[in-house]
């Protein structure tokens, strides 16, 4: 089945998802995800360089990202919803998750200032009440 670079790098979990879409050059039609990883772009002027690339590639020659990642983390990203007031603790902070898993606690209102392409939000776990 073929399909542009940029639909077969949606199955891939992130980061690789964001960075795969990030570094996309390819405007023709792929028959596999890991033909869209090889022909997306070129390795060696990524940030992330020729080494990481062909190791997802072949991560995706073995089918490892044949069936797409549920969020099991509860991650959301900027992009898609900024944080409100609820989703907040009691002190008004959510968990934020930067690029290069740079996590930080900050102000759900704060959230907005992000990078809404790297960065993702959840809510805080509760506190223990015998504290």
């Amino acid at each position: 089945m073929s399909k542009t670079a940029k639909e077969w790098f949606e199955q891939l979990p992130e980061p690789y998802r964001r960075q795969a879409i990030e570094n996309c050059r390819a405007k023709g039609e792929e028959d596999s995800l890991s033909e869209a990883i090889f022909g997306g772009f070129v390795w060696t002027l990524t940030p992330q360089g020729d080494e990481y690339w062909r190791d997802v590639k072949l991560r995706a020659e073995k089918g490892e990202f044949d069936t797409p990642q549920p969020n099991l983390h509860n991650w959301i990203p900027v992009s898609e919803r900024l944080p409100t007031k609820e989703d907040a603790d009691e002190f008004e902070n959510v968990l934020i998750l930067r690029e290069n898993a740079r996590k930080s606690i900050t102000k759900y209102d704060m959230v907005r200032f992000c990078d809404k392409e790297t960065t993702m939000w959840q809510q805080l776990p509760k506190l223990p009440e015998n504290l």
